[in-house]
């Protein structure tokens, strides 16, 4: 399995401290980096979904929370009073 972090700290020390590469090395490099960056892409996307499904869980909580508190205040009376609907069926 590859880890993002580890294989671009690999990279940056060859670079960093290894003799100069030659140019068949630098198209596996390149081509090492542009695997890396598909990997660091779908990782963000995997990341942002993730955040997404936290945050809707988190707004439904809210707003069942706000949902309730106004059905609160519009069934409840402050005289203590019960209001019965009234829909015209019985006379």
């Amino acid at each position: 399995m590859m880890v993002l972090s580890q294989e671009l700290k690999a990279i940056a020390e060859d670079l960093q401290s290894g003799p100069p590469i030659s140019t068949v090395e630098q198209r596996k490099m390149g081509n090492l980096v542009t695997l890396l960056s598909r990997l660091a892409f779908s990782m963000e996307r995997e990341l942002e979904v993730h955040r997404m499904g936290e945050d809707g869980k988190a707004g439904r909580r809210v707003n069942e929370q706000l949902a309730t508190e106004q059905l609160g205040a519009l069934l409840g009376d402050p005289d203590g009073k019960v209001v019965r609907p009234d829909f015209g069926g019985r006379s």
